[in-house]
């Protein structure tokens, strides 16, 4: 077991960016609300570095993208949000019992939330996302899946040689990031919402260089 834990790292993914600071006496106090079961008070700062406290019902924690996200409710919510753990300012335990929404499964939320990823129009709901891939960067797809519903069209590639991926998903925040981080090996098919997305960020991207 010492040989395993001296010779095994876990790396987020991504490009290399440093993790998160997280004051560890923070994390300590959530830890034990979690352990304990109980409530939970937050001086939180938010993304646009507005303060406020908030009492939480700790549902979870989960690492990801270098950093480690507290799922809670508030009151009678029962939808969780994600409050990010290096924008905690401080934390004290509430001595009462936390308020867990009726059928309330973490493992099941991570699924059903696309693992946490924010959905920019929560009415839109599912979409078929077409997607036409070049050979060269077809790994990312076979290897790692946008999705468990994926399909790969591997017998009716384009003249290019390029092949259709389909995958039925929501729009989220990361969405669009994520296909222009492949460049020119891939292109939108639709829907026509996504494609044009892609078109106006490019557009922009390439005013950047002029001419």
């Amino acid at each position: 077991l010492q040989n395993i834990q001296a010779n095994v790292r876990v790396v987020s993914d991504g490009i290399g960016r440093q993790n998160a600071v997280i004051d560890p006496a923070i994390l300590r106090v959530v830890f034990e609300a979690i352990g304990s079961r109980e409530a939970l008070k937050l001086h939180y700062v938010s993304s646009r570095r507005e303060e406020s406290d908030k009492e939480l019902n700790p549902l979870g924690l989960v690492a990801k993208d270098g950093t480690i996200y507290l799922l809670a409710t508030r009151g009678l919510e029962t939808r969780p949000k994600h409050y990010a753990l290096h924008r905690a300012r401080a934390a004290e335990r509430i001595a009462r019992p936390r308020s867990v929404p009726r059928g309330f499964d973490l493992d099941q939320y991570i699924e059903d939330s696309h693992k946490l990823s924010h959905v920019l129009d929560a009415h839109e709901g599912l979409v078929e996302l077409q997607l036409r891939v070049a050979p060269e960067t077809m790994y990312h797809f076979r290897e790692r899946p946008l999705s468990k519903n994926q399909q790969i069209d591997e017998h009716n590639r384009d003249e290019r040689g390029w092949f259709l991926v389909t995958n039925t998903i929501p729009v989220t925040i990361q969405l669009v990031p994520f296909l222009l981080s492949h460049g020119g090996w891939i292109e939108v098919v639709g829907p026509e919402s996504v494609r044009q997305e892609m078109k106006r960020r490019l557009k922009t991207a390439a005013a950047h260089y002029g001419k």
